[in-house]
């Protein structure tokens, strides 16, 4: 039988391979993290930037609503519709109105112009009722 003694001073020399190849492991990968983090601030960026110019397009050809449209939700674009909605309800009714009191007043018109032709009949009848009585020879 064979005994390997390990002397003391390859035991730590073992030990300090171990240490120093788990420091080189976490180094390794806090360099790969950090790696990863510039790009996705970058990108973050990035994506900010693009939201800025969006923004400012917005603004300039008169097209911002209350709420950009990269930040709307369906909740806005439902509250779009039923403000339309509500208007162009509201301009219906105004029209109809106005479609109603210009027939109203085109029926008053007419009711005016036969009141008028009743008028002179009466007006007739009256004036044959009060003149001289005429002989039905004078006829």
């Amino acid at each position: 039988m064979v005994t390997v003694t390990l002397d003391q001073n390859m035991l730590y020399i073992i030990i300090a391979v171990l240490v120093v190849v788990i420091i080189l492991l976490a180094v390794f990968l806090a360099r790969r993290r950090s790696r990863d983090g510039p790009s996705n601030v970058n990108q973050y960026l990035a994506d900010e930037a693009k939201l800025k110019k969006v923004h400012i397009v917005e603004k300039q050809t008169g097209f911002q609503n209350d709420i950009p449209i990269y930040m709307r939700r369906p909740e806005d674009d439902l509250k779009d519709i039923t403000k339309s909605t509500s208007d162009l309800l509201h301009k219906t009714i105004y029209h109809n109105r106005k479609i109603e009191d210009k027939a109203e007043y085109l029926g008053s018109l007419d009711k005016e112009i036969n009141l008028k032709k009743q008028v002179g009949n009466i007006q007739k009848k009256y004036l044959e009722l009060t003149s001289p009585v005429k002989s039905k020879k004078e006829k």
